[in-house]
C-alpha cells in the first residue's frame, strides 16, 4: 500500500498547522506570497511571525493583511548575500531566482540570511521555488540550521538540473542536526532539531 500524498493527507490543514508552539514562539516564512500559511499560524497560535517576500506587490498585500503587533513583513527575500536578483515569473506563485525565463521578470532585493538569523526560530517554512537548492546548503555550511527547531520545505526539483541528487545532499546535511518528522517529498518535508 502506498503512502498518501500531501493532498490526500490534507497536509495544508493538518501537518502544516501542527507544531508545538505558543504565543511566545518565533515563526519564519521564507517566500510568503499571500501569507496564507502565516495567517493560519497566527490565528491558531498567535506567535511572533516574520515573513520574507521579495515581490513588492505581495509584500504590500501582506503588509495590509497582518496586524503588525506580532507579524513582521519584510519587502525582501533571504539569500546567501545582500543582493538584487532577477526574479522570473514575477507576479506569480512560482516566482523564482533559479528558474530563468518565463513571461515576466523583475529585479528584487534579497538579504543575507546569515545576517538576518540572530535568534532561534521555532518553526520555519521555506517555499522559494528552487532557491532551496542554493540556500539550504549555504545554511548547512554555516551551521545555521541548528537555529531552527522545526524546519519544513517545499522542494522544486524540476526547476534546476540534478534536483533529485541535490535533495539527497540536503537530507544528508540536515541529518547532522535534525530528524525527519514527515516526508511528502517534493510537496513538503519537515525536520525537527535533535
Amino acid at each position: 500500500m502506498s503512502k498518501p500524498t500531501w493532498f490526500e493527507a490534507d497536509g495544508d490543514n493538518t501537518l502544516a498547522l501542527d507544531w508545538q508552539i505558543d504565543e511566545n514562539s518565533i515563526v519564519w516564512e521564507l517566500g510568503g506570497f499571500d501569507g496564507r500559511w502565516a495567517a493560519q499560524i497566527q490565528e491558531k497560535y498567535n506567535p511572533h511571525i516574520f515573513i520574507f517576500e521579495p515581490q513588492r506587490w505581495a509584500y504590500e498585500k501582506m503588509h495590509q493583511r497582518f496586524d503588525r503587533t506580532k507579524a513582521h513583513v519584510f519587502p525582501f527575500g533571504v539569500w546567501t548575500n545582500d543582493t538584487v536578483l532577477k526574479l522570473y515569473e514575477h507576479d506569480t506563485d512560482g516566482a523564482s531566482v533559479v528558474k530563468t525565463g518565463g513571461r515576466t521578470m523583475q529585479e528584487c532585493n534579497f538579504a543575507d540570511i546569515y545576517k538576518m538569523l540572530n535568534t532561534d526560530v521555532d518553526v520555519c517554512l521555506m517555499n522559494i521555488e528552487g532557491g532551496e537548492f542554493v540556500l539550504i546548503p549555504y545554511m548547512i555550511g554555516l551551521n545555521l540550521m541548528k537555529r531552527f527547531r522545526y524546519f519544513w520545505c517545499q522542494f522544486h526539483p524540476g526547476v534546476i538540473e540534478s534536483g533529485k541528487e541535490k535533495t539527497e545532499l540536503i537530507y544528508e546535511g540536515l541529518s547532522k542536526s535534525h530528524r525527519v518528522m514527515w516526508d511528502y517529498y517534493p510537496t513538503a518535508v519537515a525536520w525537527e532539531r535533535i
